[in-house]
């Protein structure tokens, strides 16, 4: 019987205590998200969490399958021409 009561109390302070170490971690959050959103409305810089997920977002969308690379841009013509040899050994 008391070893039963003792079992069920301490489950219960340890519950207690989980849901304290969890409330003030949110509290943590959430004053430091407020934190950011305010340094953001004052300094007009956005939190580097919002640039990052920004990027990847970016990056994600891009699909290698549709980027397709124009031929008409790459090509460059060029005048091709033989160059001495005696101008490469004068140059030695």
């Amino acid at each position: 019987m008391l070893n039963s009561l003792v079992s069920w109390l301490f489950k219960l302070v340890l519950l207690a205590l989980a849901v304290v170490f969890f409330a003030s971690l949110m509290v943590v959050l959430l004053l430091s998200l407020l934190l950011s959103l305010v340094r953001w409305l004052l300094t007009g810089r956005p939190p580097e969490v919002k640039v990052v997920m920004q990027r990847y977002k970016h990056w994600q969308s891009r699909n290698p399958l549709q980027r397709r690379r124009t031929a008409s841009a790459d090509v460059v013509d060029a005048e091709v021409r033989e160059i001495p040899r005696n101008h490469l050994e004068d140059k030695r």
